[in-house]
């Protein structure tokens, strides 16, 4: 799951996935030092991994 927030306008996006190379895709895309982004990971059992 991909949480982006956009300060500027005080919205977000959500985008979930079950596809791993377009999550991978995002993640270099919308990389955390240029982007208020926030990647999570869950399991089978839909726990967050970490």
């Amino acid at each position: 799951m991909t949480k982006y927030r956009e300060a500027d306008f005080g919205r977000q996006i959500v985008i979930s996935t079950h596809n791993e190379q377009f999550y991978k895709l995002l993640k270099v895309k919308m990389d955390e030092q240029y982007y208020p982004s926030k990647f999570i990971e869950l399991t089978s059992t839909g726990k967050i991994k970490g």
